[in-house]
C-alpha cells in the first residue's frame, strides 16, 4: 500500500475486507483525520488529499466540486475493490455525494454515504471579507484559536486562499431533486449545537431512495474532536451492518 497525491492511508488495517474513505472539510487535509480514523476502526481507512494544501500547497486549487470529484474518481478506480463507506465532512460531503451521483456505475463497491454537512441547496457561508473568514473559522472550531490569532499573516498568505476557494465552490454546488436521487443509503452525522447544519441536513433525504436519518453527537461543527470513542463506535456499527 502506498500513498499518492490524492490517496493517503490513515491506518494499518489493510487486510480488512472493508474500507472507509474520508473527504475532508474546506481547507482540511487527510492527516487531520488520522487520530479519529485510527486502528480502532474495523476497516482500512483512507483520506483524500485535495490540492492546494500541505505537501500540495503549490498546486492550484480546483474550481468546482465536480472537478474535485472527477479527479478523485480516477484514483478510486486504481484501488483494490472492497466494500466501502464514504465519510464526507462539510465540503467533503458534497464531493462524496457528487462522486456517487456521477460515477456510481463504476464504483458500486461504495455501499454507504455518511454525510456531515448542510444539504447543498441550503449552503450559505455569508463570508464577504478576510475579517468575516477569520470570524467564521474562530466560531466554527476545529482550528486552534490561538493559531488563528498568533499566525494570522502566515494564514492569510498560505492557507486562506485555499479555504476561500473551498467555501466558494461549496456555495456554488447545487442539486436538482428530480435528477439527483441516488440509490445507496445516506446517514447524516451532525453536532447538536451545529445549528447551520442541524437546521438543513435532513434535506439530504430528498436525494436518496434510502435515507437512514440523522445521528446527533454532542458538540458543534467538529463534534467528533471531543467524541472520538462515540464516533468510532457508531462508525464500527455501521460497518458491521454492511
Amino acid at each position: 500500500m502506498s500513498d499518492n497525491k490524492w490517496i493517503r492511508y490513515i491506518n494499518n488495517n489493510h487486510e480488512s475486507s472493508k474500507r472507509i474513505i474520508v473527504f475532508p472539510h474546506a481547507g482540511g487535509s487527510a492527516n487531520y483525520y488520522t487520530e479519529l480514523l485510527n486502528n480502532n476502526i474495523n476497516a482500512e481507512c483512507i483520506g483524500i488529499q485535495y490540492p492546494g494544501r500541505q505537501d500540495r500547497i503549490f498546486e492550484d486549487n480546483l474550481d468546482s466540486i465536480e472537478a474535485l470529484s472527477t479527479n478523485i474518481y480516477k484514483e478510486l478506480l486504481k484501488l483494490e475493490k472492497k466494500e466501502t463507506v464514504f465519510f464526507g465532512h462539510s465540503m467533503g460531503a458534497l464531493v462524496a455525494f457528487e462522486l456517487i451521483k456521477k460515477f456510481y456505475n463504476d464504483i458500486q463497491f461504495v455501499k454507504l454515504l455518511i454525510l456531515s454537512s448542510s444539504c447543498p441547496n441550503y449552503y450559505d457561508d455569508k463570508i464577504d471579507s478576510t475579517k468575516d473568514l477569520f470570524k467564521y473559522l474562530y466560531e466554527l472550531g476545529g482550528t486552534e484559536k490561538e493559531a488563528l490569532l498568533c499566525h494570522r499573516q502566515q494564514l492569510e498568505d498560505l492557507v486562506l486562499p485555499t479555504i476561500k476557494n473551498d467555501l466558494l465552490i461549496s456555495k456554488k454546488y447545487k442539486l436538482k431533486k428530480q435528477s439527483c436521487k441516488i440509490s445507496i443509503p445516506i446517514q447524516v452525522f451532525v453536532g447538536n449545537t451545529d445549528y447551520d447544519v442541524k437546521n438543513h441536513c435532513q434535506h439530504w433525504g430528498k436525494y436518496t431512495t434510502h435515507y437512514l436519518g440523522e445521528k446527533y453527537f454532542k458538540g458543534g461543527h467538529f463534534y467528533f474532536l471531543n467524541n472520538k470513542k462515540v464516533f468510532q463506535d457508531e462508525l464500527n456499527q455501521l460497518l458491521n451492518e454492511l
